[in-house]
């Protein structure tokens, strides 16, 4: 025989709603939400920061490219500071160092021409410009052969990032600064 179904009901209504376990699922809740949202403010950092590194690289190349192709410093320059309004390259936050290097003859390499826009300090991979020195030893990136007479053109990029959250850091320092580097 069956009960009646007003027996049943206040059974399974105890069974779903057990005393005393409301507020453990708050503080549960409340323990693991910062974790969370941590992991997540992360990934959009290093997503956000993955994707400047890929745009500093490729503005780069493409830099190295037109001026290999015989564009002046100034238009590569100015094609550069408008690439890009968020990399900030020519202001304070940012740096664009373009370098002519030549090997004259079986000597070794040396910079013919070098010019650095922006604010921050950096200095170029390829090496300097000394002053009251027209030609400067250079630096030739390794795996590239410079044959006498021919021409090797640089360009660096730096842009200083700062974290989305404040308070975050990554490996203790507020900003990071970020570069790519091309030569053709």
């Amino acid at each position: 025989m069956s009960r009646p179904e007003s027996a049943r009901t206040p059974r399974l209504e105890r069974a779903w709603v057990r005393p005393g376990r409301g507020g453990q699922s708050v503080v549960e809740f409340a323990l693991i939400l910062p974790i969370v949202l941590g992991l997540f403010v992360g990934m959009a950092e290093l997503g956000l920061f993955l994707y400047r590194q890929v745009s500093l690289t490729h503005l780069s190349r493409e830099a190295a490219a037109v001026l290999s192709r015989g564009a002046t410093f100034e238009a590569t320059f100015e094609a550069l500071a408008n690439a890009d309004g968020a990399l900030d390259l020519d202001g304070p936050k940012g740096r664009i160092i373009l370098t002519e290097i030549r090997r004259v003859g079986e000597g070794e390499a040396i910079i013919i021409h070098q010019e650095a826009r922006g604010g921050l300090g950096r200095s170029s991979a390829f090496g300097s410009l000394l002053p009251n020195q027209p030609e400067s030893p250079a630096t030739v990136p390794n795996g590239m052969t410079l044959p006498p007479g021919m021409s090797l053109w640089g360009v660096e990029v730096f842009s200083k990032q700062e974290p989305l959250a404040g308070t975050l850091s990554i490996g203790g320092e507020n900003s990071i600064v970020l570069g790519g580097m091309a030569a053709f």
